[in-house]
């Protein structure tokens, strides 16, 4: 009887211990993630977002991060990084915006178009396109105004790339000579255009 009642024990006790873990694991999978979401957009878009190590993007972009305050640094070629501060609250979003301002690049020199405008760099670049009004960018540096423009830059190859609204519609390699001025007069019918042209020639 000893044994019978010892043996009945030790089967309550395991009962009891497995329905203890059983409910246990029930409440961890009921409990939800203690996370919020973050939704970045940028004007223009096309931004990488940086916060704690890990990269977002291109906005506008969804995240989940833990609640609590998050520093953010929005990015993109040719514009000044801008920082963020941002308030995660659990199971909430979190929406914010970042409006990039132009970056002037290094080793560009724009012209004055009007009266007084004068040739000076070692290569000089007029970009006239139709419709006018398009960002213009020389591998990654972005010129300080939009078409039609002139300006100086170092001589070598170049990469142009023309956008409007943040999306690329013209890309071509140009050959930048010392003194000499490359003239282009672009009329983009089509929405998007990649010129494969030599420049050499």
């Amino acid at each position: 009887m000893r044994e019978v009642g010892a043996m009945n024990g030790s089967i309550g006790a395991s009962v009891l211990v497995g329905a203890f873990l059983f409910l246990a694991a029930a409440d961890a999978a009921a409990e939800p993630n203690d996370v919020g979401v973050v939704k970045v957009s940028s004007e223009p878009a096309g931004a990488m977002v940086y916060t704690g190590g890990a990269t977002y993007g291109p906005t506008p972009v969804l995240f989940e991060l833990v609640p609590g305050k998050h520093s953010l640094i929005v990015t993109r070629d040719g514009y000044a990084p801008v920082a963020l501060e941002v308030v995660v609250q659990k199971d909430r979003i979190t929406r914010t915006k970042a409006r990039l301002t132009v970056q002037p690049g290094k080793g560009i020199r724009v012209h004055r178009t009007g009266p007084g405008g004068a040739d000076a760099g070692p290569g000089t670049v007029t970009i006239a396109t139709e419709p006018p009004g398009l960002t213009v960018f020389m591998n990654d540096i972005q010129v300080p105004l939009p078409t039609p423009v002139v300006f100086d830059l170092k001589a070598g190859v170049y990469e142009l790339r023309l956008e409007r609204d943040g999306k690329v519609i013209f890309r071509k390699t140009v050959f930048v000579r010392t003194g000499e001025i490359t003239e282009l007069d672009l009329e983009l019918v089509q929405r998007r255009r990649i010129d494969d042209t030599d420049p050499w020639k």
